[in-house]
């Protein structure tokens, strides 16, 4: 029994230390942080982000945050820029994309620049 339990064990304890050891990268899309470790599966069809050059793509994207409200109440944007990491970020868009946020499609925090 206890050698079942030491690799699960183990694995728990690696994945929590990636989790902890993940940068925010002070982009939010639809109440998700994109980190470092989630960049690259952002989990909505059509939105990428390239940490190498601040660039966020959005490809022929639908995506509402009508209705949501954010951990303090606040109306969700569809997309939040912080400037937490980047300064500066860069907006790349392919095709026709439709944003929704509850009270605004983008929403800027700590002096971000887009």
């Amino acid at each position: 029994m206890n050698k079942r339990i030491t690799p699960i064990l183990i694995a728990l304890l690696a994945i929590a230390s990636m989790a902890r050891g993940a940068t925010d990268y002070g982009l939010t899309i639809a109440g998700v942080n994109i980190t470092s470790a989630n960049y690259n599966n952002i989990g909505h069809n059509g939105v990428s982000f390239d940490p190498t050059t601040a660039t966020l793509t959005l490809s022929y994207v639908n995506l509402s945050t009508e209705g949501q409200e954010d951990q303090y109440g606040d109306p969700l944007p569809a997309i939040e820029f912080s400037s937490t990491y980047f300064h500066k970020f860069r907006v790349k868009l392919i095709g026709t994309n439709y944003l929704w946020g509850s009270n605004a499609a983008f929403r800027l925090k700590d002096n971000a620049l887009v």
